[in-house]
């Protein structure tokens, strides 16, 4: 989910930062998520990125959470060559 949200983040301003520059593409892509969303039916529309828009998301992070998740890569990465699995082995319990 977070993922998903981070990559829905940078399209939508990457969109609008390139959107000078690549108006159609852009606009066509703009519309097939952003327009009904951020309420502009065109990237050109839509305002400019700013600072503001990314400074939430430096408040809400917490430096351990990307230790944690190294940290049980790690181990599953160890488990499965344990066990000589291959690395694209579904995981099922963790």
């Amino acid at each position: 989910g977070s993922a998903l949200a981070s990559l829905r983040l940078a399209l939508n301003a990457v969109l609008r930062l390139f959107a000078p520059f690549l108006p159609y593409v852009c606009d066509e892509v703009w519309s097939w998520h952003f327009a009904e969303k951020s309420g502009s039916r065109s990237v050109h529309l839509a305002p400019y990125p700013s600072k503001s828009e990314f400074e939430a998301l430096k408040k809400s992070q917490d430096p351990s959470c990307f230790e944690l998740a190294a940290a049980c890569r790690r181990k599953v990465n160890q488990r499965k060559t344990e066990e000589q699995k291959s690395v694209a082995c579904e995981v099922e319990f963790l």
